[in-house]
């Protein structure tokens, strides 16, 4: 008997384990929010052409998602009163932030180079040695998931 307690706990103590090593794997589906920001970062690469491909900045993401939290009612999903699209100047270097619903076509990057060059802001920001930083950040409100991007432009870069 005392022999047969041991072999269960032996067991138990194996499957405890094994079930610890598969929970904890690296092999989780990603999530949409994650999709359509990776999605995002790509379009963003491949239009820009430039030999540097940038990254999701970690500082610019945070600043996205709270772009976005101030354009959209968490509550009720509607869009907050004010401008989708900003852009500031700092230190010389162009800040430029938009919103966007999801439902992606490839002309999403092209409207929001086109609104920005039209601000009248003495930047280029289709300048692909210009760009600088980007963050683009994603969130499902209300069964609509919504698109923030950040992009740093530096014209003497």
């Amino acid at each position: 008997m005392k022999m047969l307690k041991k072999l269960a706990a032996l067991i138990l103590a194996a499957t405890m384990v094994l079930v610890l090593f598969t929970a904890c794997g690296g092999d989780t589906t990603p999530t949409p929010e994650a999709q359509a920001e990776a999605q995002m970062m790509s379009t963003i690469n491949a239009n820009l052409g430039s030999k540097v491909q940038l990254c999701n900045d970690t500082e610019l993401k945070q600043e996205a998602e709270k772009f976005l939290d101030s354009k959209v009612n968490i509550d009720t999903g509607f869009w907050n009163v004010g401008s989708r699209i900003e852009v500031n100047r700092d230190n010389g270097i162009y800040t430029a932030k938009v919103v966007v619903k999801n439902e992606y076509n490839g002309k999403l990057l092209e409207e929001f180079f086109k609104r920005i060059n039209n601000d009248n802001k003495d930047v280029n920001i289709n300048a692909a040695g210009k760009w600088t930083k980007v963050g683009v950040a994603a969130k499902t409100i209300k069964g609509n998931m919504y698109i923030s991007i950040v992009v740093q432009v530096n014209p003497n870069a």
